[in-house]
């Protein structure tokens, strides 16, 4: 058994994924406008045959095979896991035993550099054999094989032999050694290389014509000269048709080339200038893009693996179909929804309208006169009178003009006066610094309200002295050297103020201009944050060194918002979420009011409660133990839950399963909720317009049995069962500071149905994207191996991924495979938003992403 791809490993893990041609190449760079061509599927083994051999060559191998450069394989043993039945020197000497056997019939030689306790690595060059636990009869042993794909030489390679089960598995060794010197399996019966469900290998060890040949093949006969390069290309490909399928779509269909070793892809070009378009691995392309009511030529060339390419085809060409004119109008908005959001405001909220084509804006009427054309599904009517009650509706329109008729009508009034009797939180963290000889700095964190804080009241010495908006001011007008102690209070539209904050004191500088100190402390250095409980972060750091008089402040941020001040070098920080990442600087200043510049951050998760409940945080990457290869990512918003499964289906592929919203039950551990199974357009060329949510495909009760396990019960397409789940830990504990990018992110409203899943612990991303393929069926793509190349900027590989139906039958790993198919990098401009740039088997696109809110 050979893994040419990955190695079967959690997603979450550090994968191991090789060097591989891709499926599809976008050629040369296109310009605006040009059609854009995608493969017909996705589906199916292709492989090549050499004429002289049954051995397979994989399309994602060079199809001229791959072998060792030199045709020499220098090798080790690895002792770890043997199993006791086996001897050491046994082990060593049976596996030099099974390498005699193909040096024996092809120009290949083995050279034994000792033992390692190094496994598989991808450019090492040290080929190993070992032993493997984890192995499940009635595998015997498998092959890891990386390689260049320029030049189709081994980079490293490794045989893990089964350690639970080693009767003949000397045989097995001549097997997997055909494996590591660059064979696939073989379809004659009875060869060596031969595999299920052809007759087992198990106690064949005499190498067939079949075996030989490929050997020789790859390196030539024994004495004889290695194998001459490929220099002929296939022939050209017969049959092209050009087939109009929309108004900006076509499909390509034409006849298989064939080729002496094999064809690799197929390149597409527009006959009328000349340009590649792309590349495709097997007959037939969708291309899109086109203009409506426009014909078009193609010709198409078949190439191999040695940049050999056939002649064009002849021309086939055809007429897209014409535009039509869109004359119907999008549905009727539903669940418009109006509360009053203060005296002059109603905040208003309706469901989004679908349409033929696409909705483009929404027209909000206040008592039948329109008052705005938002967008959005949300907006708010402000200059309103107070105390007063009014009516709303909603009509959508598209971008021919065509509107809805208007929604059923929503009321609401905004508040009076007296309606909103409930005061602010009273300001915390009120800190006064003197500046100069006649004014003090205060800052102070900011207050809550059920409608909102519109300023803050400060006082000196408890007497009213000035009001602010912001968490910030300056008093000044003050005598040097006096002593002035200060309070705040929070403030609402409706007049009520919160009770007064703690007080905090301060003396101005002496009138001669106070020290004359210009100079700051020296920044704090080794910041830790540790988090004692679920709610609590302990802070400890070293102290500052200043030149001048007096005591060093300490002002303590959390995720860049003041939190306290004082003057020692440690602080605890409570009141926290529990089963969340914090982000802890420290400034130091000095009674000049020079202020040194932050330290260095220092990062904390709270702890969880272990029993859940209320408040409890269960966003993360969850897993059934043991079913390694599909997972779940939970985004949590407060109580709302958005959970995501990749599976797959009864064929094998990848499919998405998504419940958007749900209810708790009273003892708030179970979250229930509609399960779906939404279709959309390729995400090369996405077209919102083709996103259909569909009917519920069933529901599914999440029963959390505590903060890290929790069990489905499901039902999916008529078919019931449950599923164990846990919390899937993945990240490397690292104190180094970086933002918490965890959520979900999508592309606005203007692509809306897909999105990706950002689930972070401590620096590592594990990146899910839900998506369409170009059938319009959904489905995904994982990144779990990436790295910051800068402190804005995560990037890693993309893999497509196959294996076992999830729901509804038993989950087989063994069916599990891990496929790369390029690269993902994600770049964060603040908080909340940044761009995902994405290479899919040769295409590149880059979207703006936000965080999606729910």
């Amino acid at each position: 058994m050979t893994k040419l791809l990955a190695k079967p490993v959690s997603f979450i893990a550090t994968a191991v994924v090789f060097s591989a041609i891709a499926l599809f190449s976008s050629g040369n760079a296109r310009a605006a406008g040009e059609p854009v061509v995608s493969p017909l599927n996705d589906g199916g083994s292709v492989y090549h045959y050499h004429p002289d051999s049954n051995e397979k060559y994989q399309l994602f191998s060079p199809p001229t095979g791959i072998k060792h450069p030199g045709g020499v394989m220098h090798w080790r043993y690895n002792d770890a896991n043997r199993p006791v039945s086996v001897t050491k020197n046994d082990a060593i000497t049976k596996t030099q035993a099974a390498m005699a056997k193909w040096t024996a019939v092809c120009k290949i030689s083995f050279v034994y550099d000792g033992e390692t306790a190094v496994g598989f690595n991808t450019s090492d060059g040290n080929n190993v054999v070992g032993w493997d636990t984890t192995i499940v009869a009635p595998t015997t042993g498998i092959t890891y094989v990386a390689w260049n794909p320029g030049t189709g030489l081994m980079t490293d390679s490794e045989i893990r032999l089964n350690a639970n089960y080693t009767p003949g598995f000397d045989s097995t060794l001549v097997h997997e050694v055909g494996h590591a010197l660059g064979l696939q399996h073989s379809d004659v019966n009875g060869a060596v290389m031969s595999g299920p469900p052809l007759t087992s290998y198990n106690g064949m060890s005499s190498l067939g014509a079949d075996d030989v040949a490929g050997c020789v093949f790859l390196y030539g006969a024994p004495g004889g000269p290695a194998p001459g390069p490929d220099t002929t290309a296939p022939t050209v490909p017969t049959g092209l048709a050009a087939t109009a399928t929309g108004q900006t779509t076509m499909s390509l269909t034409w006849n298989a080339s064939s080729d002496a070793v094999g064809v690799a892809n197929y390149k597409i070009f527009r006959a009328s200038n000349g340009s590649q378009l792309g590349t495709v691995t097997s007959p037939g392309a969708n291309v899109t893009n086109l203009t409506p009511g426009t014909t078009y030529g193609f010709t198409v060339s078949a190439c191999d693996a040695a940049g050999n390419c056939s002649a064009q085809t002849a021309v086939a060409s055809a007429t897209t179909q014409g535009a039509v004119a869109d004359t119907q109008a999008p549905s009727v908005p539903t669940g418009l929804n109006a509360a009053g959001a203060g005296t002059t405001q109603i905040s208003l909220s309706w469901g989004a309208s679908s349409d033929n084509v696409g909705v483009t804006s929404y027209k909000v009427f206040r008592g039948g006169t329109q008052i705005g054309t938002p967008a959005s599904t949300s907006m708010t009517a402000t200059g309103l009178q107070p105390g007063t009650g009014y009516s709303f509706t909603v009509s959508a329109c598209d971008a021919a003009g065509n509107c809805s008729a208007q929604s059923t009508q929503a009321s609401a009034s905004t508040f009076t006066a007296s309606s909103d009797t409930q005061a602010p939180t009273i300001p915390t963290g009120l800190f006064a610094m003197a500046v100069s000889s006649s004014s003090i700095n205060l800052s102070w964190s900011a207050s809550s309200d059920n409608v909102g804080v519109t300023s803050y009241r400060v006082l000196r010495n408890g007497s009213l002295i000035g009001s602010s908006s912001a968490t910030n001011t300056t008093a000044s007008g003050l005598l040097p050297s006096s002593l002035y102690s200060f309070t705040v209070q929070a403030c609402d539209a409706a007049g009520n103020c919160s009770g007064q904050s703690t007080a905090s004191s301060a003396t101005t500088l002496a009138a001669t201009g106070g020290t004359g100190d210009t100079e700051p402390p020296t920044v704090p250095t080794n910041l830790v944050a540790t988090a004692v409980n679920s709610s609590t972060v302990v802070l400890t750091w070293l102290g500052s060194v200043d030149n001048g008089p007096g005591n060093v402040t300490y002002r303590l941020y959390r995720d860049g918002a003041f939190v306290s001040q004082g003057i020692t070098a440690n602080a605890s920080v409570t009141g926290l979420a529990g089963s969340t990442t914090y982000t802890f600087n420290v400034q130091a200043c000095d009674v000049s009011g020079n202020c040194s510049p932050m330290s260095p951050s220092a990062t904390a998760r709270t702890t969880g409660t272990t029993t859940g409940g209320p408040g409890a945080n269960y966003q993360d990457l969850w897993w059934s133990p043991g079913q390694n290869g599909w997972g779940l990512t939970i985004t949590q918003h407060g109580e709302a839950l958005f959970i995501a499964m990749f599976v797959y289906d009864a064929t094998g592929k990848p499919l998405w399963v998504v419940l958007t919203s749900g209810t708790w039950d009273s003892a708030h551990t179970t979250y229930t909720g509609a399960l779906y199974i939404p279709a959309g357009s390729w995400f090369g060329a996405y077209d919102k317009a083709r996103f259909v949510v569909g009917a519920p495909a069933g529901t599914a009760a999440f029963r959390f049995n505590s903060l890290n396990s929790a069990t489905i019960t499901y039902t999916l397409n008529g078919v019931s069962g449950t599923k164990a789940i846990e919390r899937l830990p993945f990240g490397v504990v690292d104190a180094t500071p970086v933002t918490d990018y965890s959520d979900a992110w999508w592309a606005g409203t203007q692509e809306d149905g897909w999105g990706l899943v950002l689930s972070q612990q401590y620096r590592n991303i594990f990146a899910a994207w839900y998506t369409y393929d170009n059938a319009g069926q959904n489905t995904w793509f994982i990144m779990s191996d990436g790295v910051w190349t800068s402190p804005t900027t995560y990037t890693g590989k993309l893999y497509r991924t196959r294996g076992s139906q999830v729901f509804g039958a038993n989950y087989n790993q063994a069916a599990f495979g891990l496929t790369e198919v390029g690269n993902l990098v994600l770049t964060f401009s603040g908080t909340g938003a940044g761009t995902m740039t994405y290479t899919v088997d040769g295409l590149t696109q880059t979207k703006a992403i936000s965080r999606l809110g729910f």
